[in-house]
C-alpha cells in the first residue's frame, strides 16, 4: 500500500532551503534556496540520495563558485572585494546562529532542526554513535553498514526505521 509517511525526499527534485538566507553566490538571497540543480541536473530516485545533497551543500562553502550565481552581489564581492564578502558572511553567520534553535518555517516532518543540548535526550544517542561496533560479517561490505539513511520521526536515534515498515 501507499505509505502516508513517505518522505518528500523522493519527490521529482530536491530542494535545500536555508530558513535564514545565507550570504553565498549559490544561495538565493530572498528564498534561501541553494542551487542544487547544477550538481544534480536530473534527480533519479533510486540513484541519488539526500546525503549527496548535504555533501554538495558542504562543498559549496569550501569551493566558492561564482558562475551563474543566484546571489550576484555575493559573487561580485567574492571576486572583487573579498574582505567585504567575508564581512557579509560573518554577519550572515551571526544572524543564522541567533536563529539556530528556531523551528523550521515549513511543515515537513523530515526538516532538519536543532535544539539546545539536553542530556536526557541527547546523551544516549551520542553514546550510541561513538560506541557503535561493526559486526565481523560487515567488514567486507565497505563503509555502508545498514543501508538505512533516516531517523524515525520523534526519535534521535540515527538509522532508525518505522516499527511497521510499509508492505510493498
Amino acid at each position: 500500500g501507499e505509505n502516508p509517511q513517505k518522505p518528500l525526499l523522493c519527490a521529482s527534485f530536491q530542494k535545500l532551503v536555508f530558513d535564514i538566507p545565507v550570504f553565498h553566490p549559490l544561495v538565493d538571497p530572498v528564498s534561501g534556496e541553494l542551487d542544487v540543480r547544477r550538481a544534480f541536473t536530473k534527480w533519479r530516485r533510486n540513484h541519488n540520495h539526500i546525503w549527496q545533497v548535504l555533501m554538495y551543500a558542504r562543498t559549496v562553502f569550501y569551493k566558492i563558485n561564482t558562475t551563474e550565481p543566484l546571489n550576484p552581489e555575493a559573487a561580485v564581492l567574492y571576486e572583487k572585494d573579498v574582505q567585504l564578502f567575508k564581512s557579509k558572511v560573518v554577519d550572515s553567520v551571526k544572524l543564522c546562529n541567533s536563529h539556530l534553535f528556531d523551528q523550521p518555517k515549513i511543515d515537513d516532518p523530515y526538516a532538519i532542526s536543532f535544539s539546545p543540548w539536553n542530556p536526557a535526550v541527547h546523551d544516549e544517542a551520542k553514546e550510541r554513535m561513538f560506541t557503535y561496533k561493526r559486526r565481523p560479517e560487515d567488514h567486507h561490505k565497505g563503509t555502508q553498514v545498514s543501508g538505512l539513511s533516516w531517523v524515525k520521526p520523534g526519535s534521535t536515534q540515527p538509522f532508525s526505521k518505522e516499527d511497521n515498515p510499509p508492505q510493498s
